[in-house]
């Protein structure tokens, strides 16, 4: 898959303009995967916890105990006036470091899981949710 137009977080410069590159399960150089996804007007921000109900996994099932939803925590800390590079990676990367996982999860990093969601620049909206590398969700527009 190839994302393209879109704003992607990084841990070093903040947003930036880039394209993203997903081979199978993981972020990538280059990949031979012809899909491309258009994330004009979206930030492309690292996912990390899924909740499901009123549990909070990891991948791997394990509890990862809080059952707030980080992207609402994420966005309700923007609204207060938390520049949005700090919230996201308060709500990924900070995380999987502190859980033992930031090696493989909890930012966007070549050879990293290809785990990542695009919201939408003014909203902050979610528009598609990649998961393991696969398009797992995406609104209409996408």
């Amino acid at each position: 898959m190839i994302i393209k137009n879109g704003l992607i977080h990084s841990l070093e410069k903040g947003f930036y303009p880039d394209t993203i590159y997903i081979e199978e399960t993981r972020f990538a150089n280059l990949t031979s995967d012809e899909k491309i996804l258009d994330a004009s007007g979206c930030y492309v921000i690292p996912g990390l916890i899924d909740v499901h109900g009123n549990l909070a996994t990891l991948p791997d099932g394990t509890i990862a105990a809080s059952v707030t939803n980080l992207m609402d925590c994420m966005k309700k800390a923007v609204s207060m006036g938390i520049p949005l590079e700090a919230a996201v990676r308060s709500s990924s990367y900070n995380p999987a470091c502190s859980i033992g996982i930031s090696g493989r999860l909890g930012s966007i990093a070549i050879g990293k899981q290809a785990d990542c969601v695009l919201l939408d620049c003014n909203t902050l909206d979610i528009r598609a949710v990649i998961k393991a590398g696969r398009l797992i969700s995406a609104a209409d527009s996408m």
